[in-house]
């Protein structure tokens, strides 16, 4: 494998919340020698004050952010996809710019020490600095969303969905706070991880600054985030190291020039408060960009906020009598200065990650030449149980056409869990005339059975093998059931069965949406029915029997049911 592609699989996998083994890299001895060998635990929602040896509980959430509010620079660690880990950084922001500025718009702020307005710079890990123009534009409200994410080519970048982000930018726009990119552009770090940093610019170089000595303890943390890969492909893992630091080095690099500008353009004597949203990856245990602030610039104040998730307690395992058994974390005292709990949500995503990456023609240099490649597939994903295939050509979305990377990723991020979509592909030696046009019907629903999946299935009833949808029975575990293709599967969540899918081999046919008692409530098409019905919701009784049934086609509109035979 090429060291240029294992290093941007090396970036997926610090960007992805289940390569980030919370229980494992939480409780590694590092971190601040005082703490580092001193447990703490909490429960979910919970956050603690990993400092304060003596607390008997969780932290009060407006003593954390007086003492934050305090620090020249706080480092938000996110677990990228966790919605719960989000709505604590908004919080948390808004309290932040309260304090900092005494503004009432954030709730229950009192003016700030001294009553000097700190300005407040809010430091983003997926925005790189050729994006602080575009930034600056929309905070001062010449721009909206719309523009800002064309403008910073969010989603022709692959980043997540920006809903998980914008009210943070939202916040700063309201406050007239700034928002500074940290990042770098993706060439830069290919080119140190290939260890062709002298083909740069010296601009570029200088923003990396110098990486300086090998701390090993940071190498240790990074291998076992990537799966301990070091020991099996050292030369390998040695690229990806090197991009690790140098994305370290130059967010580090980006906050103090950020402290820098913001003290030129503030009043005299007044410091700036810059709060950084960052993978939990590059603030844990105070390594990444933390170690390389205090190198720096070792008087300044840094405190990190960092997440570790709970693990759901076995329902099986045996407690203590009087014991109730709760979601809970275990973590090094040395990981943070503060820890959030997040619940445990098995890996559930807020919004659709549809496994699929497109990028421009290879054979051509034009940014804007069309249709648009399919340039991965991630295996099980919603794209590969649709039926799309890497080398695929995009022509159209749901009957409109893919003008552009940005406007095609963003139609693809505003897809929903429970909606189904229509991709027109070209595929290469599909028709003897060397390629053909086909629709691809993809059903936007949680994929299941993979090591990232929070779903799992398998087959359970001899009954599926004759799915019926509109029967009152539920469905039972048969074990002895060995099932012909197509056949139906029982989709769990923990125990929970929770949906059944139709399957034809790794493809994906029907979906259904079930009730408690194991019924089938709603049902998702691929291929339309006889009457063009993709959609059909079921109203039962207390008795289970269904007593409205709606058919819908792909446009939305409700079909008339055929009427009973020898009417």
């Amino acid at each position: 494998m090429p060291r240029l592609v294992l290093a941007f699989l090396a970036v997926h996998l610090l960007l992805t919340p289940a390569a980030l083994a919370d229980d494992d890299i939480a409780t590694l001895p590092l971190g601040d020698p005082e703490r580092a060998f001193l447990l703490a635990s909490g429960e979910a929602g919970q956050v603690i004050d990993c400092r304060d040896l003596s607390a008997k509980g969780p932290a009060e959430f407006d003593k954390m952010i007086a003492d934050l509010a305090a620090a020249d620079v706080v480092l938000i660690g996110e677990n990228h996809t966790s919605l719960d880990g989000h709505k604590l950084q908004w919080h948390t922001f808004d309290a932040l710019v309260a304090a900092a500025t005494g503004s009432t718009n954030y709730g229950g702020a009192t003016p700030p020490a001294g009553g000097k307005v700190r300005p407040v710079v809010l430091g983003m890990e997926f925005f790189n600095t050729q994006h602080d123009g575009p930034l600056a534009e929309y905070t001062a409200g010449r721009t909206d969303l719309d523009q800002l994410l064309k403008d910073t080519h969010w989603y022709a970048a692959g980043n997540y969905n920006f809903e998980y982000y914008r009210p943070l930018v939202e916040t700063a726009r309201a406050g007239h706070q700034s928002v500074r990119g940290l990042n770098l552009p993706r060439d830069v770090v290919r080119a140190f991880s290939r260890g062709k940093a002298d083909t740069l610019p010296a601009d570029d170089r200088q923003l990396v600054g110098e990486l300086g000595p090998v701390d090993q303890r940071h190498k240790y943390v990074v291998n076992r985030m990537m799966g301990d890969i070091g020991a099996a492909m050292p030369e390998a893992f040695s690229g990806m190291y090197t991009g690790q630091t140098v994305w370290d080095s130059a967010m580090a690099g980006s906050i103090l020039r950020a402290i820098d500008e913001a003290k030129k353009t503030g009043a005299p004597g007044v410091r700036p408060l810059v709060v950084v949203i960052v993978g939990s990856g590059h603030v844990s245990h105070g390594l990444g960009i933390p170690a390389r602030l205090h190198q720096r610039a070792p008087g300044l104040s840094v405190k990190i906020l960092a997440p570790v998730s709970a693990r759901h307690p076995d329902p099986d395992a045996a407690v203590h009598p009087g014991f109730e058994p709760k979601e809970t974390a275990v973590f090094s005292r040395g990981y943070a200065d503060y820890v959030y709990i997040l619940p445990d949500d098995d890996g559930y995503q807020e919004y659709p990650s549809l496994g699929l990456r497109l990028e421009h023609p290879q054979d051509t240099a034009s940014p804007t030449a069309l249709p648009l490649n399919v340039a991965s597939i991630t295996p099980g994903g919603i794209a590969d149980r649709a039926g799309l295939r890497k080398g695929d050509a995009l022509v159209a979305i749901n009957g409109e056409q893919a003008s552009s990377l940005e406007e095609a990723g963003e139609t693809l991020a505003s897809l929903r869990w429970g909606q189904r979509a229509r991709l027109d592909i070209l595929r290469a030696g599909a028709a003897p005339s060397g390629g053909s046009e086909l629709a691809i019907n993809m059903l936007v629903v949680a994929p299941t059975d993979g090591d990232q999946d929070w779903l799992k299935s398998e087959v359970d009833s001899s009954l599926l093998d004759a799915f019926d949808p509109a029967t009152t029975r539920s469905y039972l575990v048969d074990r002895k059931f060995k099932p012909a293709l197509p056949h139906a599967r029982l989709v769990r969540r923990r125990e929970k069965v929770v949906r059944i899918d139709v399957m034809d081999g790794p493809r994906l046919l029907q979906t259904w949406d079930i009730d408690a008692a194991g019924r089938p409530v709603l049902g998702l098409f691929a291929q339309p029915a006889v009457d063009g019905a993709v959609r059909i919701e079921l109203r039962r009784d207390e008795h289970g029997s269904v007593v409205e049934e709606r058919r819908l086609n792909a446009g939305g509109e409700r079909l008339e049911l055929a009427a009973p035979a020898g009417h």
